[in-house]
């Protein structure tokens, strides 16, 4: 924001018309600079230049400079200017607009997924039909099968928890040491028939290595037999060499079965292993089960049984006896606890709708699918009304005092040099933004005719006096 003119900049001023109206030598026309204040308050700072790097303000002509008009600096701004989260949190399902798309209030612009949100409502409606219900029946009187079954619950509690204080019966001790004596027996099954396949399985490897080595003896006699033959004169017989090569088969296929008794001795070895582990196992379970039986029951189990108790007892008791008004109060609080768990799983399910909330521009989307519904630091999409742009200006506390609603303004853009716009004040803020030691007062200016302007562009506004 720009301050008025500094007196000894004026003073300068003044001093070149002077020297203008001398008659001294010839000089060069002096130019106005641009003006950012009116001239007749008290002096502040020497303006400066734009730093180097910075976009430079827009030129006035000095043909339209006031010396009593005020200036000031902002940007050109949409009406409305939104950045548009979801409400819940979520996963990003759809994104149904994409960056300068123009869209309506109400449209919807990206959506979550929604299968998790549609369960809650599912559920969140049967527990109100439940709650519902049971306000219902309070007014129905007890039908004699939900009395009838109450009972047989009451009595099955109280033989549990009789049970469980007597201790184990003697049918069940008997049946569980029957349990572990067959499964002692079965682990010194296990363990003899795992034994003897795995010395058989050894004894075939055993034959097997025998069988080779008589193969490759055999071959070995043929072979140097037929060496000495082919020493002599002549061939060497074709039943020499058919009984050559079919000493040398013989020794493959004592190798193969060799090979193949190794295979079954290793296999006979973890079946042995793993059986007799498994056989031990269901020892171990049989015993510790015999065990927990012995013991009788804890003081957990008879808690829980007595609980149980308790519950039918109460369960049969509201059957059979009148409600009272807390009973039908607490119900009452039930449904509307219910009706309420609803209604919030039907608006986190209408917010899984990012919708727009006025007509505009899509100005930036920063999702995708699959991304997370919000991100630290970064709205999901941006939304501009650029149906009606006002100019937007910091004016400094001095000059405001010069500022009035409707007050006619000339608008200078830097993007459009050639362009002057026209304009009145439409807002004044009522209070000061201060940054640091200066002060100063947002304006808006309603421009006259925005064709060309776009969001965001610098302007410098000069305002005339306030009459």
């Amino acid at each position: 924001m720009k301050s008025r003119h500094l007196a000894t900049f004026l003073g300068a001023g003044l001093l070149g018309l002077a020297a203008c109206a001398a008659p001294a030598a010839t000089t060069s026309p002096t130019v106005v600079p641009t003006m950012s204040a009116a001239v007749a308050t008290a002096p502040t700072s020497a303006p400066t230049s734009a730093p180097i790097g910075e976009a430079q303000p827009a030129a006035v002509p000095v043909s339209s400079i006031n010396l009593s008009s005020i200036s000031a600096e902002g940007a050109i701004m949409p009406t409305q200017d939104a950045s548009l989260l979801f409400g819940i949190q979520g996963t990003v399902g759809k994104v149904l607009v994409h960056e300068g798309d123009t869209v309506q209030a109400g449209q919807v612009l990206a959506t979550l997924t929604t299968d998790a949100l549609d369960l809650q409502v599912a559920q969140a409606e049967a527990v109100l039909a439940g709650a519902q219900a049971q306000l219902t029946g309070i007014d129905e009187g007890p039908r004699a099968a939900g009395v009838a079954a109450a009972q047989s619950q009451v009595r099955s509690a109280e033989a549990n928890l009789a049970q469980l204080k007597a201790g184990p019966k003697v049918q069940d001790a008997a049946s569980m040491r029957a349990a572990l004596a067959a499964a002692k027996a079965n682990q010194e099954t296990q363990r003899n028939n795992f034994s003897g396949a795995k010395t058989r399985a050894d004894s075939a490897v055993e034959q097997a290595a025998n069988a080779l080595r008589s193969a490759q003896d055999n071959y070995s006699t043929i072979y140097w037999k037929n060496i000495e033959l082919d020493k002599l004169p002549g061939d060497l017989p074709q039943t020499a060499k058919d009984a050559e090569a079919a000493a040398q088969r013989a020794v493959s296929n004592a190798e193969e079965s060799l090979r193949q008794a190794q295979v079954g001795a290793e296999g006979a070895r973890l079946a042995e292993q793993t059986g007799n582990q498994a056989a031990e196992q269901q020892v171990a379970q049989q015993q510790a089960a015999f065990d927990k039986l012995m013991l009788g029951a804890t003081s957990e189990q008879l808690a829980q049984a007595e609980a149980a108790l308790a519950q039918a007892r109460s369960q049969l008791d509201a059957l059979t006896h009148p409600t009272t008004a807390a009973v039908r109060a607490a119900r009452e609080a039930s449904v509307a606890q219910a009706t309420a768990a609803l209604s919030s799983a039907k608006y986190n399910r209408s917010q899984a709708d990012l919708k727009a909330p006025f007509a505009g521009v899509i100005a930036k989307v920063n999702i995708d699918v699959g991304d997370p519904s919000s991100s630290a630091g970064a709205a999901a999409m941006r939304l501009i009304d650029i149906s009606k742009l006002t100019a937007e200006v910091e004016v400094s506390d001095v000059d405001i005092a010069g500022v009035r609603i409707d007050q006619p303004a000339q608008l200078f853009v830097q993007s459009l040099p050639t362009t002057t716009f026209t304009g009145k004040v439409a807002y004044i803020a009522p209070a000061a933004t201060v940054t640091g030691n200066v002060r100063s007062y947002t304006v808006r200016i309603a421009i006259d005719d925005q064709s060309n302007l776009l969001s965001g562009m610098r302007v410098r506004v000069t305002l005339e006096p306030a009459k």
